[in-house]
């Protein structure tokens, strides 16, 4: 597993993001917390970038599935699309929100909303999903090791936040924001090279060699020899013996 590509693609771009979406959402409570004063109105938009995230993650998966049933694309290039909209736009967002003076305060906030927002499309359509593009079998896994992975880094993130930013000077916050950025651009030109939407050569699954799967049902024998038992109210039902398949999937 360790040795493939696409593998290194997801574990990469999902660190990367998930250090970028914990800044974004950082920076935009910080934000909201110094420059708005009614509780009422604060209150609101601190739940905005967490509604704004949920509405692209639901329309993007939609939207994804559908560009991959009707093969307009193929499911790679549905990934490095959705997972590009995902890190490279939320980055140059986050610059031009970390460039703006004090003085536009409403344009930063809603930069700030809209690329928390966008960082939605790789959940639904980027790597988050591409576990199970790459190992149907083993997508448990891999997701457990990426998260594990991308947690971590989001916990070292936080102690530099916590112990760099003074939220009272701006030179602090352009740096983090440049940093932040060049994260994202990483993760998502490292996924555009390594991702892949094909299973890899790693993902077995022993269980379709239990039988036969291109041996056609014998419908005409099996129709010829059914089996009765007992029914609630005293009636009967026909039982198809149907040899193809084993005891386990009969169950």
């Amino acid at each position: 597993m360790m040795t493939s590509y696409p593998l290194w693609g997801i574990l990469v771009s999902h660190t990367c993001g998930a250090v970028g979406s914990h800044v974004y959402l950082s920076c935009t409570s910080t934000f909201i917390q110094h420059s708005i004063t009614d509780d009422t109105y604060k209150s609101v938009l601190q739940a905005t970038p967490h509604l704004g995230l949920f509405v692209v993650i639901v329309l993007t998966g939609h939207i994804a599935d559908h560009i991959r049933s009707t093969d307009y694309l193929s499911t790679t290039s549905t990934r490095k699309i959705f997972n590009s909209i995902g890190e490279l736009t939320p980055a140059i967002v986050l610059i031009i929100a970390g460039v703006l003076p004090s003085s536009h305060p409403t344009v930063k906030l809603t930069l700030l909303v809209t690329g928390v927002s966008l960082t939605g499309c790789v959940y639904s359509g980027g790597y988050i999903i591409n576990a199970i593009d790459i190992s149907p079998q083993y997508a448990g896994i891999v997701f457990g090791i990426s998260n594990t992975l991308a947690s971590a880094f989001v916990l070292l993130g936080s102690a530099t936040i916590a112990e760099s930013v003074d939220a009272g000077y701006q030179g602090n916050w352009e740096i983090l924001v440049v940093i932040t950025a060049t994260i994202y651009i990483f993760g998502s030109l490292f996924y555009l090279v390594f991702g892949s939407g094909s299973p890899q050569h790693w993902n077995t699954t022993p269980w379709p060699t239990d039988h036969d799967e291109t041996r056609e049902p014998d419908i005409a024998n099996s129709a010829a020899k059914p089996a009765t038992r007992p029914q609630i109210g005293g009636g009967t039902c026909a039982l198809l013996h149907v040899d193809f398949i084993d005891e386990d999937a009969r169950t």
